[in-house]
């Protein structure tokens, strides 16, 4: 009897357990969202994935109903063509106009409002619709706007070459080329746009719109729903709502991130640094050293030059005062000095004194006598002396 209640209970959790995997997975729904290249609104990363404000409002809303999203990356030609074709369900970031509502059906609140500028070369003088005659103009494939300035150039009976373009991008850089002499983007992707700051955004503006988002005739339902939970963002919680406008709108500070090698070369540059203030140290430490030494060095030359001019005056004054005649000479036999008897009894020049040789004076009428003279002064010098 036990046996039995067993395998009957556990047929029935099977039971249980299998309708309620099917429960969830008939619960989760698909969902083809187009996505296109509109920054900040909406565009596709490097994986395929839809980023942006509407990127991440359609992220919300599939959370809280349990969807799968499926992201089909295009151009917006081509999505406005898979939308009316059925090959996608929703187009986040389509622009409500007349000709879009009688194609696709819209939420009731605009997301978004937007609107059209022209840029140029920053050479170019465009300030003007008018100013856009004759000019090659840069258009996106299914841009609202660009069928907006159609009627414009055709309203003022201005002549143009229109060139059309997939995508903004190519338009910006069209410009940047000078393949063309201005072109038309909406005004969040101008200011977003790293090209548009080597550009010249002109004074003409218009066509503003509201930015929604649309589905098929058969996707109705689910756009109805996008539209109340979008109600329900905005009013019930408008603070969620701004941090997803202020997270591609405002410029956000990125943080700084160190890699290894990145704090490799800091701390080499730290200990290079750290080595070059120590030599510097050490370099001026030792240069005031060798100054300080420098200093003595100098004040001892000084005041040895000072006794040495006092022994030489000492010697002038003793010298001077005898009456004997003193004189000194080099080995060449040159007058270095003598005293005022000799230079009084030979009646030398003071001045002159050191033009003199010995031979001069005391053998002026023998110089015989002077040779003589000399020989024997080298061997009393030289301490080899001997009688001539």
């Amino acid at each position: 009897m036990f046996k039995k209640t067993t395998i009957l209970l556990f047929l029935i959790g099977s039971c249980v357990a299998h309708q309620l995997m099917a429960t969830n997975e008939s619960s989760t729904k698909v969902i083809r969202v187009g996505v296109y290249a509109n920054p900040p609104l909406l565009f596709a990363d490097s994986l395929g994935n839809a980023q942006g404000i509407f990127g991440d409002l359609i992220k919300k809303i599939a959370t809280r109903h349990n969807w799968e999203l499926q992201y089909i990356p295009m151009h917006l030609n081509d999505a406005i063509f898979a939308l009316q074709a059925g090959h996608i369900d929703v187009l986040p970031a389509l622009a409500f106009s007349i000709t879009h509502d009688s194609l696709f059906h819209f939420t009731q609140e605009a997301c978004f409002t937007n609107w059209a500028v022209i840029y140029t070369q920053t050479e170019n003088n465009i300030e003007s619709i008018l100013d856009l005659s004759h000019k090659k103009v840069g258009l996106q494939k299914g841009d609202t706007h660009a069928i907006a300035l159609l009627k414009l150039i055709k309203d003022f009976n201005i002549k143009t070459e229109t060139w059309w373009y997939d995508d903004y991008a190519s338009i910006m850089r069209a410009i940047q080329n000078h393949e063309i002499d201005a072109g038309t983007v909406n005004k969040v992707y101008g200011y977003q746009c790293p090209i548009a700051q080597d550009l010249k955004k002109t004074c003409i503006v218009y066509n503003p719109v509201q930015i929604r988002f649309a589905g098929n005739q058969t996707s109705k339902e689910l756009i109805n729903i996008i539209n109340h939970e979008f109600h329900q963002l905005r009013m019930g919680n408008p603070s969620a709502y701004d941090e997803i406008l202020n997270k591609w709108l405002v410029e956000q500070k990125t943080p700084i991130l160190f890699s290894l090698w990145a704090i490799i070369w800091v701390s080499a540059l730290v200990l290079v640094s750290a080595g070059l203030v120590i030599f510097s140290w050490l370099l001026r430490k030792e240069v005031k050293r060798k100054t300080q030494s420098l200093k003595q060095e100098l004040q001892l030359r000084s005041l040895a030059e000072k006794e040495l001019h006092q022994s030489e005056q000492e010697k002038s004054l003793i010298l001077n005062s005898i009456k004997e005649q003193v004189v000194f000479i080099d080995n060449n036999h040159n007058l270095l000095w003598a005293n005022k008897a000799f230079i009084s009894d030979n009646q030398l020049q003071p001045d002159k004194l050191f033009s003199y040789r010995c031979h001069e004076i005391f053998f002026k009428s023998n110089p015989l006598s002077s040779v003589l003279l000399y020989k024997q002064l080298e061997e009393t010098i030289t301490g080899n002396s001997r009688v001539l």
